[in-house]
């Protein structure tokens, strides 16, 4: 799809555009015509058409999930726009006389350093809720979005009163994955790690779980630990925060509970102090099980 379609090329013909809200009681003929295309598109909403790269604004800052663009990368798209021409449209919404991006950032600012005047779009009807909604779904099914960029998007779409089940079903993603995502923004220190790049997405969703007390510790140890290890520390202290000792000896085990999810790192000469830590579980299982009976 590197050039206009014959028809459009040969017609010349430009698409009518109209501000609705400027029409009158008495329109003119070509608001008449305007007023008429607009209708056609609110019926079929969607369709392809030929745009002048000039006429395309931005997507607004507020209504992009992506906030970061690798200039290298869109370089590198920008040789290939030159050769091959765009090959998948642009999505745009009208906006007035002009237009302005849904999604396609990169396609974008790549045919515009690769000099092309006009590139494809399909032009979707779409109020600013539902133009975030399909900038979040493309950026997530295509170029992964970073960890904190996932978290704002879901953030966003949560405050226009959309359920995690109805979120879910239209990212595509699992409902319990939107709710942990979203458990991350009630938590300031996680989410400026992530923010940061301090943290992953996948440890940010474990310390999310975690007692509010015990998360700057855990956010100190977090980015050496493996994931798995890091969710048994977040379990252990959500324990030890629950947990009420009735006797000495449970303050006892809290207390070793708590010793232990402070050891980072064990040497092989550390083997044999493991291997009585694992005879003094086996030995407490057993009499917590002769305690049942």
């Amino acid at each position: 799809m590197s050039s206009p379609p014959a028809a459009a090329a040969a017609g010349g013909r430009r698409r009518t555009t109209i501000d609705l809200a400027a029409v009158g009681a008495h329109p003119s003929a070509r608001e008449a015509a305007g007023v008429r295309a607009e209708a056609r598109r609110a019926i079929h909403p969607v369709k392809v058409a030929w745009l002048p790269v000039g006429e395309i604004d931005e997507t607004p800052p507020e209504l992009n999930s992506r906030t970061v663009y690798d200039e290298a990368s869109i370089a590198e798209l920008a040789a290939s726009v030159a050769a091959h021409g765009v090959l998948q449209p642009l999505c745009v919404r009208p906006a007035g006389a002009r237009y302005v991006l849904v999604f396609g950032m990169r396609r974008l600012r790549a045919a515009v350093r690769a000099g092309l005047s006009e590139v494809p779009c399909t032009i979707q009807v779409a109020d600013a809720d539902r133009a975030f909604l399909l900038n979040t779904v493309e950026n997530l099914h295509r170029r992964p979005l970073s960890g904190a960029e996932r978290v704002r998007a879901i953030e966003k779409l949560a405050a226009t009163d959309l359920g995690v089940r109805e979120i879910g079903r239209r990212t595509g993603f699992h409902p319990a994955t939107i709710s942990r995502w979203l458990k991350i923004d009630r938590r300031p220190l996680v989410k400026a790690a992530l923010e940061r790049e301090v943290l992953d997405l996948g440890r940010a969703m474990a310390l999310a779980d975690a007692p509010e007390e015990a998360v700057p510790a855990l956010l100190e140890v977090a980015p050496r630990l493996p994931q798995d290890e890091l969710k048994a520390r977040v379990a252990a202290a959500r324990v030890l925060r629950n947990a009420t000792p009735r006797s000495v000896d449970s303050r006892r085990l809290l207390e070793a509970l708590r010793l232990l999810t402070l050891v980072q790192t064990v040497s092989a000469d550390d083997a044999a102090l493991v291997e009585q830590l694992q005879d003094c579980v086996v030995r407490l299982r057993m009499a917590a099980g002769n305690g049942l009976d």
